[in-house]
């Protein structure tokens, strides 16, 4: 939060955004009002950038992205960003349970996200079909195409590996 010779960048996550004190950042939104906000606030570029981390997010097994781990950034101080990625930890180790922190148009289980779900959860937000379909199968191919070789180079134990390896299974729009 902090530009060139120390000026001061504001930023606020997304609990902050819609005025919640944060032990509610698991309630009252969804990835869904996020989708819709960041449509409205930033460009397509931002916008895309959030469905991507978004699926990666569910690929990883990352069930505890709530409101505060996403952010806007204000560079300029007025226009908003998409903040830079952080919190990106797979839960799957220590969480058995499988439900999202936020629901994808209504839905917290990460063995239901397929490109049906995608697609109402565009519709939902108002937010271009087309766009958000493109870029969740555009990331799930990714993550199954370079996972396999770079899990070996991440500082993870085999068992946590193994975790994410069968989680990614789970989940319908990393086999579509």
């Amino acid at each position: 939060d902090r530009g060139p010779k120390g000026k001061r960048i504001h930023i606020e996550d997304f609990n902050q955004l819609y005025g919640q004190f944060p032990e509610a950042k698991y309630k009252n939104y969804s990835y869904t009002n996020m989708a819709a906000d960041l449509w409205r606030l930033t460009d397509e570029t931002q916008f895309a950038e959030f469905i991507r981390r978004l699926i990666f997010s569910v690929a990883i097994g990352n069930n505890d992205m709530h409101l505060k781990n996403w952010s806007l950034i204000y560079p300029d101080g007025r226009t908003p960003q998409l903040a830079p990625a952080y919190d990106f930890v797979s839960t799957v180790r220590y969480i058995s349970d499988d439900r999202l922190a936020l629901s994808i148009a209504k839905e917290k289980a990460a063995s239901q996200l397929n490109l049906a779900l995608m697609e109402r959860f565009a519709r939902k937000a108002q937010v271009p079909t087309k766009l958000v379909l493109d870029t969740a199968r555009e990331t799930a191919e990714k993550v199954m195409t370079l996972w396999p070789s770079l899990q070996k180079e991440l500082p993870l134990d085999r068992e946590t590996r193994r975790q994410m390896t069968a989680h990614m299974k789970t989940v319908p729009l990393l086999a579509e």
